[in-house]
This record gives structure tokens, sequence and C-alpha cells, in this order.
């Protein structure tokens, strides 16, 4: 199915099928998604200069506090998210138009 991120070719859903060849109620319904060799999704060097930036905030943000809010029974979510906004991490893949980057969904 084309069009769902890129590098994504075919998405296929199938059920097990009872003796009769009826779907039996039930069970499991497995998803494969497939990549064709051509269609491999690859990161750029585009990609490259977030990643760096969140890697450093991660290690300057977060990293560094784990031990003292999980001891506090806390997460400062409304600060981080803040800062995360602030460095242009939300809404990657939202149109420039309505405040986000107009990447496409390999940078979320």
């Amino acid at each position: 199915m084309p069009g769902l991120v890129p590098g994504i070719h075919a998405l296929i859903v199938r059920a097990q099928k009872d003796v009769d060849g009826r779907d039996k109620p039930g069970h499991d319904v497995h998803v494969e998604v497939r990549l064709e060799p051509d269609q491999e999704m690859l990161f750029t060097n585009d990609h490259d200069e977030p990643r760096r930036i969140l890697q450093k905030f991660i290690a300057a943000e977060i990293n560094p506090f784990v031990d003292e809010w999980e001891k506090a029974d806390i997460f400062p979510a409304h600060e981080l998210f803040k800062k995360l906004g602030d460095l242009g991490f939300l809404g990657l893949n939202k149109p420039l138009e309505f405040g986000g980057q107009g990447l496409d969904y390999s940078y979320a």
C-alpha cells in the first residue's frame, strides 16, 4: 500500500483460515510490512542534524535528572515539551501554515 511512509511498499493482512477456507473467529490477524529493495527507507544528511540536536537535548535535559524524577515520582512534562517545542520538535510533519515543520513522517 504505497503512501504510508516513504519506503513502505506493501501492507498485507492475513487471518488464519479454517479447513473450509473461512476465517476463524477470535484468531489473531497477522500484519506484514514489506520493504522492496529499491524502496528501502534511508535516512539522509537532512535527518542527521535534528537527530544530533535531539540527542544533545536528551543528554542535557533528561538523562541527568531521571533518577531524581523517579525518586520524587514526577515527570516534568510541561517543561520538557515546552523546550522540545522551542527547538521545533513538536509538529514535525504538520504544515508550516499551522506551525509545524512541514516534514515527512521519516522525521517523526
